[in-house]
This record gives structure tokens, C-alpha cells and sequence, in this order.
């Protein structure tokens, strides 16, 4: 099969301090990787980088056998790579609907145009949630895995990293 995604020589340093040296890490089609070890093994940095989250040091990263750059995490979407954090970015005062669009309010210019899309999205995966109910009204391990299961679907992604999603 083919490599469709590739980091090379990966290095991230912090004031001097390595916390990923010349790190390697090959995908080919069709593959799912899991990646495994002690805390401060540098699981979270490696992928932080890929999502565009963190800037590596030193380092390539090669997508579909081309040169890509991934300085913020909206580069990532654009090339097709997205990462649900385990540090949940949620609004508890906020209804399903706001959290699940949150950020894209500006193509929403009205509050019941966010909820007839979220009813429908939600309608769509088979989910019975009511998008007008508020986000602390809902368990935080249930409620972290729709909204990282919305953003994987609203904003279409190739590659999708889910860093300890359900801890």
C-alpha cells in the first residue's frame, strides 16, 4: 500500500529541553495507528503537531508524497487532518447546537438557523438529543464524544486523530 502520510525526523524542543527527537512516523492507506506510552513519551506533542496545535523545532511532514507546512490547526483542516483534543473546549452555559457549531457562528447569522441545522445533523446520525438543551445537562463523557464526533463530520477531515477521547 501506499504511504499517504509521513513525518520525518520530527524534533520539538522547549527553551532548549527535547520533548520529541528526530521522530519518524509512517501511514500508509487504510491504516490506523495507535500510539502508546508513558506519560511525557511525547504522545500528545507528536500529534499536536500534526493537527497544527504545536510547531515543531526541526522536522518534515510529507502528505500524499508532498511538502506540507502545518502552523495552526486550520492548516490541518485544510489538508484534510483534524484532531479531537482530550481537553474539552465545551461551553456548559451554551446549548448543544451553539457548542456543536461553535466557531461558526458567522455562517449562522441567526440563532434558529444553528438549530435546524444541529436538529438535522443530529437527526442524521440517529441521535435524541435535543439541540436546545444545555450542555451541562448532559453527561461530560457523552457530551465530549458527540460534539467530537460533530466536528469530525461538520468539518471533513482524511485523517482524524482522537487523542484519548474517551478517558
Amino acid at each position: 500500500m501506499a504511504i499517504i502520510l509521513q513525518m520525518k525526523s520530527i524534533t520539538k524542543e522547549y527553551k532548549g529541553v527535547p520533548v520529541l527527537k528526530n521522530v519518524d512516523f509512517d501511514l500508509e492507506e487504510k491504516e490506523i495507528h495507535a500510539l502508546v506510552g508513558e506519560n511525557g513519551a511525547g504522545k500528545s506533542t507528536l500529534t499536536k503537531i500534526l493537527a497544527g496545535a504545536v510547531t515543531p523545532t526541526r522536522g518534515e511532514i510529507i502528505l500524499d508524497g508532498k511538502p506540507i507546512k502545518i502552523d495552526h490547526p486550520t492548516d490541518g483542516v485544510a489538508h484534510g487532518i483534524a484532531m479531537v483534543f482530550q481537553e474539552t473546549s465545551l461551553v456548559p452555559s451554551l446549548t448543544v447546537a451553539q457548542n456543536l457549531f461553535l466557531g461558526k457562528e458567522k455562517f449562522y447569522n441567526r440563532l434558529r438557523t444553528i438549530y435546524i441545522a444541529a436538529q438535522q445533523f443530529l437527526q442524521s446520525l440517529n441521535f435524541s438529543v435535543n439541540p436546545s438543551e444545555r450542555w451541562r445537562g448532559l453527561a461530560q463523557r457523552r457530551s465530549r464524544w458527540w460534539r467530537s464526533l460533530g466536528l469530525c463530520i461538520i468539518k471533513p477531515a482524511s485523517s482524524f486523530l482522537m487523542n484519548q477521547l474517551l478517558r
